[in-house]
């Protein structure tokens, strides 16, 4: 869970780790470990947005829409001794669920000229994300949360924004982007009016 959520390709290390935490670690009488309390969690959140040239955003979401892009392949029918052009979609009901699809098609993971490790399954690596959040007991509900947030990180990405005439500090979507900040809300669990306003509006 920390690979998928802490970790990033750099130009030095296809695994960089880009956290760092204190953990209090736990001990029974026995001096068994009983568990572990984490005090503080940073992130290099600029990363999020902005990458170095073949350098990655957070496996996270890579692995996600990996799991949810719609991929073509080449299937051969022998009965006919040719070949015909296939559509597979590996996780419909995340796709659907979330309104995702492929990491070309977000700017937060298309900009930076590096979205595919070599000799690494980024869709198989969400698997295994989500085995680690069953074997440590997260409920369901917790992990749709995680998924959806991310989610709409990916949408908010996608938006352009125009400042309005004759004020500082607000600014306002391009018409066109309407439809995108509406797909964002959607996994945010966030109602469209408000979460426009919020959008355009500092604090």
């Amino acid at each position: 869970m920390y690979t998928s959520t802490g970790n990033a390709k750099t130009i030095r290390n296809d695994n960089s780790s880009r956290f760092g935490r204190f953990m209090q670690v736990c001990f029974d009488p026995k001096y068994k470990i009983k568990g572990c309390v984490i005090q503080d969690y940073l992130l290099e959140q600029s990363r999020i947005t902005t990458q170095a040239s073949n350098e990655r955003n957070y496996h996270i979401f890579y692995q996600l829409t990996a799991a949810a892009e719609v991929r073509e392949s080449w299937l051969d029918v022998v009965t006919y001794m040719t070949s015909m052009l296939r559509c597979v979609q590996r996780d419909k009901d995340l796709r659907e669920r979330f309104l995702l699809s492929g990491p070309r098609d977000f700017a937060y993971l298309n900009t930076s000229g590096c979205i595919v490790l070599d000799g690494v399954d980024d869709a198989a690596r969400f698997d295994g994300l989500r085995l680690a959040f069953e074997v440590v007991q997260i409920p369901e509900e917790k992990i749709q949360g995680v998924i959806s947030v991310v989610a709409a990180i990916l949408w908010l990405g996608n938006l352009d924004f125009q400042v309005q005439q004759n004020v500082n500090v607000n600014a306002q979507l391009f018409r066109a982007n309407i439809v995108v900040a509406n797909t964002s809300a959607f996994p945010a669990r966030t109602h469209i009016d408000q979460y426009q306003f919020i959008l355009g509006h500092r604090e």
